[in-house]
């Protein structure tokens, strides 16, 4: 059998990075309270919207035209852009 060779630790560590995306996935009032500390996380490529979890918790379950969840929506979408990420939601 062929030798097992073991990933360059130094290469990894240094272009890790390089080689992954960051993706936060936001599903809270909290987290839109929250949303210029989480948008300042270094390297973030992409931050998602939770649908279902975050109609919930805004008090409109899944009532996705209702105005507060657009609103919330827009809010994220607009300041994840403002910082050039991605933003996202999955239906």
């Amino acid at each position: 059998m062929g030798e097992v060779v073991e990933p360059d630790l130094e290469r990894f560590m240094n272009n890790g990075a390089n080689e992954r995306l960051l993706i936060i996935n936001t599903e809270s009032v909290s987290a839109i309270e929250s949303l210029d500390d989480i948008l300042s996380v270094w390297d973030l490529d992409w931050l998602l919207i939770g649908p279902h979890d975050f109609s919930v918790n805004l008090g409109v379950p899944e009532q996705y035209k209702q105005p507060d969840f657009i609103a919330a929506c827009s809010t994220v979408f607009r300041k994840v852009r403002a910082v050039a990420s991605g933003a996202g939601i999955h239906f």
